[in-house]
């Protein structure tokens, strides 16, 4: 068999059939369906009986199983939004036949975007490999992918037509899907954060219009610059969250497995923080509580007492370990981000000295309001970003804490990912806001700052101290 056509599909049966059409030229046809639920499948088998279903992890991965299908002596890959023109398919015949001496040819994609062709915007150079031997190289990267061989590489003359993007729609819908591989395969790779990551989908548009002549297409090429430049944003803020998930969040939880030792098992009953926490709950009995960031149970002993039904989550096991050993109360690893209950289980979610700590702030803030009953409330104890030492008189304790940072004698070591961040009052209400309905906050006198010599500034100015205690309701 000389010659085999490859296609990877899934819910293509707008295009497929016209895509198939044109590829009866070659001598088998080879489909890969990842999960279809339109009439994709059915489309296939009408024009071969080597339609495949395999699950979806990449690009790479599924183009190679197809490839490891397909019988013929020479493989052209073809996606189902690409034509094969009459006088391509011509030259890639002759080419099967005479070889020429190359392992692989490089296919011109003249390419329309939004139905209009595009012919400048950084399409002249868009140039993949196609066609190629069996067995010369395979499919590498999971997304973008790209044919690996050794040997000489070719290039046909006819271009192969590509119709991406026939709406916006469809541009949205690809983005999605792209950007969380993307921003998969840029953990993977290990990079990191940067100012120049956010600087990234301007230069892709000022690259695309201008130094590619994208303003030479007119509309479509101001459209073509546009969404790349957003498809490349989503891509990094995909990252950014996947990193500070799946990369800071572990880093914090190694942390706090180190510090555990230096927490207390038990907390005074007269701490402020506590008697603000109660006060702010209201009565307990026989109400669903969680606390988020739970630590060795300080606080769920006392909720206990007073007759709440307890569950306590924290990512830190060490931690966990001394909370378990209390009697009554649920305790589980689990991360703020991603709670493991369902909508609507807890009257009441609260955090003590835990939001600060919390890389994805925002989406730990939904997921306590996800799991909240209508009605049910949220209470936050936190660092008051303005306030005061009370042992250094008028020193602001954010600079003595980024003193400490530099010294490497804070929470988290010099050169870590991470910092702790403290909050202003009406910073954090307006976050809340997006959640909650009557957010109210108040300053929390601490215990420190009463017994010290000027405790009368407290008194005077509660800007001033360290404490905040914020609650929300949820509609």
């Amino acid at each position: 068999m000389e010659l085999s056509v490859v296609l990877i599909v899934k819910n293509e049966e707008k295009h497929l059939e016209e895509c198939l059409s044109a590829l009866r030229f070659a001598d088998e046809i080879v489909i890969v369906d990842s999960g279809s639920t339109d009439r994709t499948v059915d489309i296939a088998k009408g024009f071969t009986d080597k339609v495949f279903s395999n699950a979806f992890s990449d690009f790479s991965s599924q183009k190679n199983f197809a490839v490891s299908q397909a019988a013929g002596k020479w493989i052209l890959v073809v996606d189902a939004d690409e034509r094969v023109s009459p006088e391509l398919a011509a030259e890639i015949r002759a080419v099967c036949s005479k070889g020429e001496g190359c392992v692989a040819y490089r296919i011109h994609r003249q390419t329309y975007f939004l139905d209009k062709r595009m012919r400048f915007s950084g399409m002249q150079d868009d140039r993949p490999i196609r066609l190629f031997k069996r067995g010369s190289g395979r499919f590498e990267q999971p997304i973008h992918e790209y044919y690996r061989c050794e040997g000489a590489v070719g290039d046909l003359k006819n271009d192969l037509i590509h119709h991406t993007t026939p709406t916006i729609d469809v541009e949205i819908s690809k983005t999605e899907l792209y950007t969380d591989l993307e921003a998969r395969f840029l953990i993977a790779q290990g990079v990191r954060p940067s100012f120049w990551n956010s600087m990234k989908p301007l230069l892709v548009f000022v690259r695309l219009y201008f130094f590619r002549l994208g303003f030479l297409d007119g509309m479509p090429g101001l459209q073509y610059a546009y969404f790349s430049a957003r498809y490349c944003f989503r891509k990094y803020r995909k990252f950014n969250e996947l990193y500070q998930q799946a990369v800071l969040e572990t880093k914090i939880k190694e942390r706090f497995d180190d510090f555990a030792k230096t927490l207390p098992k038990k907390i005074c009953r007269s701490d402020s923080r506590l008697n603000a926490l109660l006060a702010a709950c209201g009565s307990l009995k026989d109400k669903k509580v969680l606390e988020v960031g739970c630590g060795k149970g300080r606080f769920v002993e006392v909720m206990l007492e007073n007759g709440a039904a307890v569950t306590g989550v924290d990512p830190s096991d060490v931690l966990l370990e001394d909370a378990r050993k209390l009697k009554g109360g649920t305790f589980l690893q689990s991360s703020a981000s991603q709670l493991p209950f369902e909508d609507g289980t807890f009257d009441i979610v609260y955090t003590v000295e835990v939001v600060g700590h919390l890389p994805l702030l925002e989406r730990s803030i939904a997921e306590m309001s996800r799991v909240l009953k209508k009605n049910g409330c949220l209470v936050i104890v936190d660092r008051n970003k303005f306030s005061i030492n009370h042992k250094r008189f008028l020193a602001p304790n954010f600079l003595i804490k980024r003193w400490h940072e530099l010294k490497d004698h804070w929470i988290y070591p010099k050169g870590f990912p991470f910092r702790e961040r403290w909050f202003s009052k009406s910073g954090l209400s307006r976050l809340l806001r997006r959640y909650f309905a009557n957010v109210t906050a108040s300053y929390i006198e601490s215990d420190g700052e009463k017994r010290c010599p000027w405790h009368f500034l407290f008194d005077l100015i509660p800007m001033a101290r360290v404490f905040v205690l914020w609650k929300g309701v949820k509609n």
